[in-house]
C-alpha cells in the first residue's frame, strides 16, 4: 500500500499511519516507511481463508484527510494501493456517546485511530477531541460491561468546530425492575402505571433529590412500561445513574434514581396518593358550615 498526494506532481506521504479493518474489527495497525510505502505481510493468519478476502484501510496523517478505502487480499498475494490524500486543516470535534436506549454513558474510551490519543465520554455522555484532520472515520468506542462497538463517521469541510451525530455503543444493558405499592397501605399495590426512563438536562445525578423541574429532563424510551396488575414493573436501562419517571392515576408523579452501575436493580416504590376531590370539597363544606354557625347563632326563645 502507498500513500500519496498530488500538488502539480505526486509526491509520497512518508510515515502515514493505517488500520486494517476487517468486518467491523479494526485487526492490524502499522505505519508506512519513508516512501510511503507499508508492508502488509503481518496479517494474522487467523483470518478468513477463502479466495479472496475484502478489507478496508484507514489512512492518517496530519493535516492530510483521513481515507478509508478498500483492499482486497487474495490466496497467494494481495493487490497493490495506490491512495491519494488530500490536505487539509485540523477542527474540533464534539459529541456524546449513548447506549442503545439512547441514554448516555459515561467513561467510554473513543478511539480515533492510530494517529490520535484516545478521549473518554463525561458523566453526560459527551466529548472533546481537539486538532482532529477531516475525512473519513472508523471510530472505536470500548468500555466495561459494553461491546466494543465501531463507528463510522465524516468530518465534512467547512466550520472549525463539528458536532457529530450521537455515538452508539452496544451492549451494557441492565434491568430496572420491582414493585409499585401506596404510600399509605403497602400491602396495596399500584396497578397500570407508566415507568418511563428519563435523563435529567441539567442536574447532575449526584444532586438528584427526586424532583425534577419541568422542561430539565427529556424522555429516552419512546415506549413506556405499564405496571401489571400485581404493581410489578420491569425497564431496560444502559449501565450507569438513570431515572425513572413514574405516573399512575391517583397518585403524585415520583422521579426515582437507580444505580444501574454493577448490574440490575430492584426497587420498591412508594406512591402518594392524591386525596380525592370529593372528600376534599366535602371537608370544606363542614369548615364553612361550621364557622357560619358560629357566625349566626340561632336566637334564644
Amino acid at each position: 500500500v502507498h500513500t500519496g498526494y498530488y500538488n502539480g506532481a505526486y509526491a509520497e506521504i512518508p510515515y502515514t499511519s493505517i488500520q486494517v479493518i476487517i468486518g467491523d474489527e479494526v485487526g492490524f495497525s502499522n505505519v508506512g516507511n519513508l516512501s510511503g510505502k507499508i508492508n502488509m505481510s503481518g496479517i494474522p493468519e487467523i483470518w478468513p481463508q477463502t479466495a479472496v478476502v475484502n478489507y478496508q484501510v484507514l489512512y492518517q496523517k496530519n493535516n492530510f484527510k483521513s481515507e478509508i478505502i478498500p483492499w482486497k487480499a487474495y490466496a497467494d498475494n494481495a493487490e497493490t494501493v495506490y491512495q491519494e490524500l488530500d490536505e487539509c486543516d485540523t477542527v474540533t470535534i464534539n459529541g456524546k456517546v449513548v447506549g442503545t436506549n439512547g441514554m448516555a454513558v459515561s467513561g467510554v474510551e473513543i478511539d480515533f485511530g492510530p494517529l490520535y490519543a484516545s478521549v473518554y465520554s463525561a458523566s453526560d455522555g459527551t466529548f472533546t477531541i481537539n486538532n482532529i484532520s477531516r475525512g473519513n472515520y472508523y471510530i472505536k468506542l470500548s468500555a466495561s460491561d459494553f461491546d466494543t462497538t465501531y463507528v463510522s463517521r465524516n468530518i465534512p469541510d467547512g466550520d472549525n468546530t463539528i458536532t457529530l451525530p450521537n455515538l452508539t455503543i452496544r451492549g451494557g444493558t441492565r434491568s430496572a425492575y420491582g414493585e409499585l405499592v401506596n404510600e399509605e397501605n403497602p400491602a396495596s399495590p399500584v396497578v397500570n402505571a407508566t415507568v418511563t426512563v428519563v435523563e435529567s438536562e441539567k442536574a447532575t445525578f449526584s444532586t438528584f433529590t427526586g424532583d425534577l423541574e419541568p422542561g430539565n429532563y427529556k424522555i429516552l424510551n419512546k415506549s413506556a412500561i405499564n405496571s401489571s396488575q400485581a404493581g410489578y414493573f420491569d425497564v431496560t436501562v444502559v449501565k450507569g445513574d438513570r431515572i425513572l419517571k413514574i405516573e399512575a392515576a391517583g397518585y403524585e408523579t415520583k422521579y426515582i434514581l437507580v444505580d444501574a452501575k454493577d448490574g440490575n436493580v430492584k426497587q420498591t416504590v412508594q406512591m402518594t396518593p392524591i386525596p380525592e376531590p370529593f372528600l376534599f370539597i366535602s371537608y370544606y363544606l363542614l369548615i364553612v358550615i361550621y364557622y357560619l354557625r358560629r357566625g349566626n347563632p340561632k336566637p334564644n326563645n
